[in-house]
Order: structure tokens, then sequence, then C-alpha cells
């Protein structure tokens, strides 16, 4: 799994405390994780909308009236709303939860969707970081389910201790799957 040095400088207690209390998560679902995307969009948004108000001035130079004048406030406002407000409500309201037991994404500004996986349903996992990426620090996790589908978590900042963190829930669910199946067998 790497340095615990490291897992536990970037990632929450809570997966420490479920790999210490295996048998009361055994039995209840217990928060691991939750993070939201690395904002890698701000740095270029802020500066489109500082090079906006840069020429803004140079604009209302010249003589606007009536629609013109109009035009130039409208095109300014909508870049505002395209490129900050947007990225950032997107930013804001999407949250992914791991648990013990599944992965829970929600995301949406209007209307809002709620996505889970089980844990039990992963069969495979990959991690997938871009240039840009790497200079964050963050990746892109596929999550492969033995249904077939597919689900990618985008952006996940420290993507390398969430997915080695995933990795270890994975084989701790075997694990602890495995004694209850023996822990069944035996009371028969």
């Amino acid at each position: 799994m790497g340095d615990n040095r490291e897992m536990t400088k970037e990632t929450p207690s809570g997966l420490f405390d479920v790999l210490k209390a295996p048998v009361r998560a055994e039995t209840q679902e217990m928060r691991v994780l939750k993070f939201r995307a690395q904002p890698r969009w701000v740095p270029l948004s802020v500066l489109i909308v500082i090079g906006l108000a840069a020429l803004a001035p140079y604009l209302l130079s010249y003589e606007l009236t009536g629609w013109s004048f109009i035009a130039v406030v409208a095109a300014y406002v909508v870049a505002v709303l395209v490129f900050l407000l947007i990225p950032l409500l997107r930013f804001l309201t999407r949250t992914t939860l791991i648990t013990t037991k599944r992965i829970i994404v929600r995301y949406g500004i209007i209307t809002r969707h709620r996505h889970e996986i089980a844990l039990a349903h992963i069969s495979e996992m990959h991690l997938r970081r871009s240039f840009s990426q790497r200079i964050y620090k963050s990746g892109d996790i596929a999550v492969h389910t033995v249904t077939g589908t597919t689900a990618i978590l985008r952006d996940v900042p420290g993507c390398v201790v969430v997915a080695d963190a995933l990795q270890e829930l994975l084989s701790w669910q075997i694990a602890s799957g495995a004694n209850v199946r023996q822990n069944l067998a035996q009371n028969r």
C-alpha cells in the first residue's frame, strides 16, 4: 500500500479507524473519505475574468451608447457566468463519499443526482493522470464493476492515496467476507 506516513499525512484517519475496528465495520457502514474534485480550472477562469475586467475600461472609453453599451455589459456578465460562476457551482455541488461498503457520488446544480457503487461489486480499478493532473497531484480513478459498468471519479485530489485506500478497503472487505462465511459455516 505504500508508506503509512504518506497515508496519514493526506488521508483522514477514517481508514485507519476502520482497519483497527473490523468487527464494528463488518456490521456498520463507516465513513472513510469525503472529497471534492481538484479545482484545476480556477487559475484559467480567474485569468479570463481578470483579462475581461482589464479590457472593460478600454471598451468603455469608446462612447458607447444605447444598445452597444448594453451588449458590452451583457457579454461581460455572460463571460463571468460561463467562466467563473457555473464551474464554481459545479465544484461546490459535487462530492464523493467512500464508506466501508460503497462509493457514493452526489452532483448537480438544479437537479441533484446520487450514484452508488457497492464495494462488493467492484472488479477492478484504473488510475489515469494527465500532465496537468500530475501538476495538481490529482487524477481520474475508473472503477469497473462485475456488471460491466464503469464509473469514473474525475480529478480526485491525492488520487494515489485514495486509490491505495480503495484497494485496502477492497482487500479488507474480501478478508472480512471470508470471515463471515467461515463463521456462518461453523454455526450450521
